[in-house]
């Protein structure tokens, strides 16, 4: 699976993509094309040159959030994980690592399905920071509470249990068409939180931009539900850097937008337009950190949308900058424009498929390298099979602390389907440029899609 790669780094990220029962019903028979996931056998991985596997386990063990120290919910399993299995458990490793899976079931060989899609993802360091022990299964007591510390954390979203700040700032802003509100932050420092508060419906046409240190042309940039991860309509979900919170109070219900990301400046100041009809109150909370000392890093968000036609070779483009920085987050909507043609290998689509464009690629290119390929649209949102248990009258269910689905319908509009991933220990590093892209199609850019992105980096 993952062949001999040398340090020091460590595994930030496994997902694996099987067949959606880990064995056979009574009296099913094998599946020929997929297997079943406890088929796929045991899951090896060798550090530093060593003979003998420091982790080896079934697959259905690996990722059944139960075994420590690959516990929930930084390990997710295909029934709890909108049908992907994942591990953010980050192992580092300092000569060597490699990752292999083998057979533990007596099955024929020619029964026998190895692993059809997998992704593991390395991170190796540009310097050497020097010599630590690589990554053992038997964490120590220490290590055990900071892990249970760090479960709390990703178990209380949208809480803010981390990144607080010692100063404050509250403001009310009313917003009308062509009367913008806006405030200045005191700085220097640093946001820690940043939340946005409307009673619900006013949030509709109102749009944020945020300008670090004087600058011309704002750094964050985008209707408002956009650049909190719900561009096309209202939906509650609580990420752990970010979200949209339904809030009850005397005048009515809330919507509350919030955003955990940190955001260093030197000065800076938020700026909230309205473009439709009404006025809108928004409350404005921000806990800061101040600082003398800052890094050169800002903060960056970028909504943009666009359509592909089937048989237009190039793909969406969600964000293309220069300079350097790290990726941290993208949300990303499509929907399915024309079902017609013959877009399967020249055979028309079946009826019962739907969101076939789920079968492209979200495509992450570092430097001008392609270093995060994609499987898979819902691949690289932690999920398998489109969303399989994705369900609309619980959401909770399908949304995670890094990724979810948000948005799945093929009734109302034309198959779309709305998706979140923070990239928070898997950071995409990049040192003169960043480009995301997306295909439109099942075998090459054969489909015609719409898209909806909004894109957050550091830079």
């Amino acid at each position: 699976m993952l062949p001999r790669t040398e340090g020091p780094g460590y595994v930030a990220r496994v997902w694996f993509g099987h067949r959606q029962h880990d064995r056979p019903n009574p009296g099913e028979k094998p599946d020929s094309e997929w297997g079943f996931f406890g088929e796929a056998g045991n899951i090896r991985f060798y550090f530093d040159d060593e003979p003998a596997p420091r982790i080896d386990m079934p697959v259905t063990q690996f990722f059944s959030g139960r075994a420590s120290p690959f516990l929930s919910p930084l390990v997710g399993h295909y029934r709890t994980a909108n049908g992907g299995n994942y591990s953010y458990i980050p192992m580092p490793f300092y000569r060597s690592v490699r990752a292999t899976i083998s057979p533990n079931l007596p099955l024929p060989r020619d029964q026998y399905v190895g692993p059809r899609m997998f992704q593991i993802l390395v991170k190796r360091f540009d310097r050497d920071p020097g010599l630590f022990p690589s990554f053992r299964p038997n964490l120590s007591a220490e290590e055990l509470a900071e892990l249970d510390r760090v479960r709390h954390i990703w178990n209380s979203r949208g809480s803010a249990p981390y990144g607080q700040g010692s100063g404050q700032l509250r403001q009310s802003l009313l917003v009308e068409p062509g009367k913008p509100g806006q405030l200045e932050l005191p700085g220097p420092g640093t946001i820690t939180s940043l939340r946005i508060t409307v009673p619900q419906g006013q949030e509709n046409d109102v749009a944020m931009r945020i300008y670090w240190d004087g600058e011309a042309k704002p750094s964050v940039e985008g209707p408002l539900r956009a650049l909190f991860g719900t561009a096309e309509e209202t939906r509650h979900y609580q990420a752990l850097p970010m979200g949209v919170k339904a809030l009850s109070g005397l005048g009515g219900g809330q919507n509350e937008f919030y955003s955990f990301f940190p955001m260093p400046y030197r000065s800076g100041r938020l700026r909230l337009e309205k473009s439709g009809g009404g006025s809108s109150r928004l409350e404005v909370a921000i806990q800061y950190a101040a600082s003398g000392s800052l890094p050169s890093w800002r903060f960056h968000a970028q909504h943009r949308q666009g359509r592909k036609e089937a048989g237009d070779s190039a793909n969406y483009r969600a964000v293309e900058t220069s300079g350097s920085g790290r990726l941290v987050g993208i949300v990303l909507t499509m929907e399915g424009l024309d079902r017609g043609g013959r877009p399967y290998y020249n055979e028309p689509l079946p009826d019962f498929w739907h969101f076939p464009y789920l079968e492209g690629n979200l495509h992450v290119w570092v430097d001008g390298e392609l270093t995060v390929p994609g499987t898979g649209i819902e691949d690289d949102f932690d999920a398998g099979f489109y969303y399989v248990w994705y369900d609309p009258s619980n959401l909770a269910f399908t949304q995670y602390p890094l990724a979810g689905c948000l948005w799945k319908d093929y009734r109302v509009r034309g198959e779309v389907a709305s998706q979140y991933r923070f990239y928070l220990t898997d950071s995409a590093e990049f040192k003169r440029s960043l480009t995301i892209e997306v295909e439109h199609g099942i075998i090459g850019n054969n489909l015609s899609v719409s898209f909806s992105s909004t894109v957050f980096w550091y830079q």
